[in-house]
């Protein structure tokens, strides 16, 4: 897997058992899929896309959701991304 590598998403809408709420899984269950960290800006300002990070690779990197078209790309190839990690530039 390699920077630009790009994969079409299903979303699945799903209930919370305790609530009932339903809500939209944006990610498949390839690997684990969390935002990088909290207190940055994640979504674009049009908010159709977000920044992930994903170890869907085997290791984490970081990664680009457009959510209108369900695809997932690829952004780094760096053994030095981490979950949680603050992003700068």
């Amino acid at each position: 897997m390699t920077v630009g590598d790009a994969y079409k998403l299903e979303y699945k809408t799903l209930k919370d058992p305790y609530t009932g709420v339903e809500f939209l899984k944006l990610t498949d269950s390839r690997g684990n899929t969390i935002h990088p960290y909290f207190t940055q800006p994640l979504f674009s300002s049009n908010g159709e896309t977000i920044l992930l990070t994903s170890d869907r690779t085997g290791e984490w990197q970081l990664y680009k959701l457009d959510i209108p078209d369900r695809i997932i790309t690829q952004l780094t190839d760096d053994r030095q991304v981490h979950p949680h990690q603050m992003i700068s530039g």
